[in-house]
């Protein structure tokens, strides 16, 4: 309760015009969860906190998925207000159930939407290259770690080795980033009412410029332990159907490091090994040029 009252002071402070507030749920847990909250007219709305965060960070990410929006993408509509603690975003409810099941129609609408952020980038590619090649050759703070992968397990340290050896062969200068990629495009950010319907897609607070072809990844690769094998294989079709071998490989084994390394840390030995196995499933993927069996 005590973190209620403290969201309701940061909206006060962000959003005065609109107080006084209520805080109906936490929909996510932890100091930076999502809050479902009323104003004083009785309009629902969905509050995150990142504290220590400024406004200059999220300009463009509320500018961006605007733009996004404009295109067809169902995104919320975003507004960004500033607190004692950090960058309070205020972003509408959209309708239906996050983590549908995946089904064909919905599948396909998925990488329909995912087309609608072809060719959106705002900015040059270097940025999303040393981002890209960073995390692989020598890892990132807080996620794409690699000093988890090097202590964990013989499977690991395989794992590891091949991530590096292929941040030091791509040719960065090639690797395209023309679009606005969501970063973080897992069913679990799915809305659906029907489940053949995408009603929404939610936490777009990491959009930056990029290659799309790392949110359909992270799509096949987060569905390895959710699908069925008719759905993983459309979704895994339609990654091998896009970009070069280089793009492929970059967005992939960026994956699969950024898991692997997040479930060794934050999830129990149970899910990092799941993980790791859909991992060397993904390589073996990528060495036929199409999904394998997983008795493989």
């Amino acid at each position: 309760m005590r973190g209620w009252l403290a969201v309701q002071d940061d909206l006060t402070a962000a959003f005065p015009e609109l107080a006084p507030w209520q805080v109906v749920a936490e929909l996510s847990g932890g100091s930076q969860g999502a809050f479902l909250v009323r104003d004083a007219a009785g309009v629902e709305a969905v509050a995150k906190l990142h504290v220590g965060s400024t406004v200059g960070w999220f300009e463009p990410v509320a500018r961006r998925v605007e733009v996004l929006r404009r295109r067809g993408v169902p995104a919320p509509t975003m507004r960004i207000g500033t607190t004692p603690r950090g960058v309070l975003l205020l972003q509408s409810v959209l309708p239906g159930k996050t983590n549908p099941p995946l089904s064909d129609a919905l599948v396909r609408e998925l990488l329909r939407i995912n087309a609608l952020q072809a060719g959106a980038a705002d900015a040059a590619p270097g940025q999303w290259r040393q981002l890209m090649r960073s995390s692989l050759v020598e890892g990132l703070a807080g996620y794409c770690e690699h000093h988890p992968l090097a202590a964990f397990s013989d499977e690991t340290r395989a794992q590891l080795q091949r991530i590096q050896s292929v941040g030091r062969a791509v040719d960065w200068n090639r690797l395209p980033a023309d679009d606005l990629v969501h970063y973080d495009f897992h069913p679990a950010n799915v809305m659906s009412e029907d489940g053949e319907t995408v009603s929404g897609i939610v936490d777009w607070d990491g959009v930056m410029v990029g290659d799309r072809l790392i949110d359909v990844a992270m799509l096949s690769f987060t569905s390895m332990w959710r699908a069925t094998e008719v759905i993983l294989d459309c979704l895994w079709q339609a990654f091998f159907a896009m970009g070069d071998e280089d793009r492929r490989n970059v967005a992939m084994h960026h994956t699969v490091l950024r898991l692997v390394d997040w479930t060794i840390r934050h999830d129990t030995r149970d899910v990092a090994m799941r993980t790791i196995r859909a991992g060397q499933r993904a390589f073996a993927s990528l060495d036929e040029g199409r999904l394998v069996s997983s008795a493989r």
